[in-house]
């Protein structure tokens, strides 16, 4: 997959040159591309290693500004305007249910009326942390040290978390609390996506998901993809605010956005048409604002932010149409995308120099 990475960007860029040439470009006057070469060397230990700082240190730079400027911007718009009043009525009901529920399970056990407005979300955290705790204990006598440290925080939470055997009035306390944990984190995690599709942003990726659905895309990857134009870094770090985990959940942001694609039915086909979509999508804002200084023409400027872009989404939508169609896996789509598009830039190679040779190397002029 790297490999098709790395060189179908090659590909593309020939294939998008002859289109212009044949379209924009067909009446302008081509020329050779000459440019002077320096004097290769053998590389030192010293200009390597100075490259290679120069080079980290202003990527540092660019995640320490650009970068981080947009995940705050990112951040701040999709928390605004916020949860509904209604939704958020619905979603205290919800919780008041759960926590209902979980005092008739305790009902007429030792732990009856002992957990109250305060203590109970007090003995949920403490729960969450035991069981966060638990999780990142590697060996036995680091689990037993975990329990230690729990029991000295409070020995009657204590005795809910991780009840005794013979206690069957523990143990039913620890089943209603598991369950009013995971009632909890399934409101918390509605109300977060709530949050998120109600936002400023939420609404501008939704507006566009009718169409980009074409092409696998949801509306939390039109956001990431419209915050990239800023940088590309930045859409990684805005697909991690969208991604969002649990408290208690320590996955990687591959790992939540495979669970999400598990959800929508989107998968490896919808993968493979936004990483197409990433190499024909237009440069990043500076790039975009060069052009427009090294040409002087506005024109040239839209034109390499809508070209890239239609053929990004008409690719996209090709391959992730075709992929379903036939059934497809991820590489088994990139493949045959790759080696179309290979095929595609020799034929046409082909066809070029075929017709140069048969043009005669001098045209005579007719006498007149």
């Amino acid at each position: 997959m790297t490999f098709y990475i790395s060189t179908i960007s090659i590909i593309t860029a020939l294939l998008v040159a002859k289109l212009l040439t044949k379209t924009v470009l067909r009446k302008t006057e081509t020329a050779p591309f000459v440019m002077e070469l320096p004097r290769y060397n053998l590389p030192t230990v010293r200009s390597v290693v100075t490259r290679s700082l120069e080079r980290t240190w202003m990527y540092v730079r660019k995640v320490g500004t650009i970068v981080l400027a947009v995940s705050t911007v990112i951040f701040v718009l999709l928390q605004f305007p916020g949860i509904p009043v209604d939704s958020h009525k619905a979603f205290q009901l919800q919780a008041q249910n759960a926590v209902a529920k979980f005092e008739k399970s305790v009902k007429n056990t030792d732990f009856e009326g002992k957990f109250d407005q305060d203590s109970l979300p007090a003995l949920v955290n403490f729960y969450t942390d035991f069981k966060r705790a638990k999780l990142n204990a590697k060996g036995a006598e680091a689990s037993k040290a975990v329990n230690s440290k729990f029991e000295a925080i409070s020995g009657e939470f204590y005795s809910v978390v991780a009840p005794a055997k013979g206690d069957k009035g523990a143990r039913k306390a620890n089943r209603a609390l598991r369950k009013l944990t995971s009632d909890r984190n399934k409101i918390r995690r509605e109300m977060k996506e709530l949050r998120l599709e109600s936002s400023l942003l939420g609404m501008f990726g939704r507006s566009l998901e009718p169409v980009t659905q074409f092409a696998g895309f949801d509306w939390k990857i039109n956001v990431a993809l419209f915050s990239s134009f800023a940088a590309r870094e930045s859409s990684v770090a805005t697909l991690g605010v969208l991604f969002q985990q649990d408290e208690e959940s320590n996955q990687k942001l591959e790992e939540r956005m495979g669970e999400s694609s598990e959800l929508t039915g989107h998968g490896d086909l919808a993968a493979v048409a936004l990483i197409l979509f990433f190499i024909l999508y237009p440069p990043c804002l500076a790039t975009v604002m060069m052009i427009k200084v090294q040409t002087g023409q506005y024109r040239w400027m839209v034109l390499s932010i809508v070209l890239p872009t239609a053929i990004g989404f008409g690719v996209a939508t090709a391959v992730y149409t075709i992929g379903n169609a036939l059934s497809l896996t991820g590489i088994q789509l990139m493949s045959v995308t790759y080696f179309v598009a290979l095929f595609s830039l020799l034929l046409l190679g082909f066809k070029d120099s075929i017709k140069r040779k048969a043009m005669p190397d001098e045209i005579p002029i007719k006498n007149v």
